[in-house]
């Protein structure tokens, strides 16, 4: 039963190439269901089927599966009750030149394939490459116009600056005229009085302010 159940998993097996099955007394039943597999299975290379009681009627479905797969390499079925015409068949199976043909065939075929994966595989990285460089082109785009943005602003707080700096300086100058006319103006009322230290003292005021 369990034979049949591990049989049934190689049916979709796309991985696993060598299988260890010795002592498991699969028998003649567990055999024909492995057969059955192996029709079906294309990865499989090297399998153990050593100490499981197997006499002719399970090696021969065994045989016959071997017909149809070319992807075997080793059968191992030493310590079984296999015959010695049995053994002679198996022999002539894995000694046909159109068997070894047939193998470096597949090999070829499944390294074209792996090429083949590898070349997608570095057409998708060389894609995504230009894709990761055209979006930090991109970002860079923007981080020139968000600094230049910046020099902009800048440059115009310091025009701001230097307008408001002027703004003063000529209200500045416009309250020292208006200090300096409003002396000069109680000095001269002064200059007519009788009394001159008023006039002295009003000048001094129009010499000091204006400084």
């Amino acid at each position: 039963e369990g034979a049949k159940i591990f049989a049934g998993a190689l049916m979709t097996n796309k991985s696993l190439q060598v299988i260890n099955l010795r002592f498991n007394k699969i028998g003649d039943e567990g055999a024909e269901s492995l057969a059955a597999s192996i029709e079906e299975n294309k990865i499989l290379s090297q399998i153990d089927l050593r100490w499981n009681e197997i006499s002719d009627v399970g090696a021969e479905k065994l045989a016959d599966a071997l017909e149809s797969n070319h992807t075997i390499e080793i059968l191992d079925l030493e310590d079984n009750r296999v015959g010695k015409l049995m053994r002679i068949r198996f022999e002539a199976i894995f000694l046909d030149p159109k068997r070894k043909v047939k193998q470096l065939e597949m090999i070829v075929a499944l390294k074209d394939w792996m090429i083949a994966a590898k070349d997608e595989e570095i057409a998708s990285l060389t894609t995504e490459n230009a894709q990761l460089k055209s979006q930090v082109a991109s970002q860079g785009e923007k981080i020139a116009s968000l600094e230049s943005n910046l020099e902009y602003k800048d440059s115009e707080g310091r025009q701001n600056d230097s307008v408001d700096g002027d703004g003063d300086s000529e209200k500045t100058e416009s309250v020292s005229n208006k200090r300096r006319r409003c002396v000069v103006g109680n000095s001269t009322t002064n200059e007519g009085d009788d009394s001159g230290g008023d006039g002295i003292h009003w000048k001094r005021r129009f010499e000091e302010l204006a400084f």
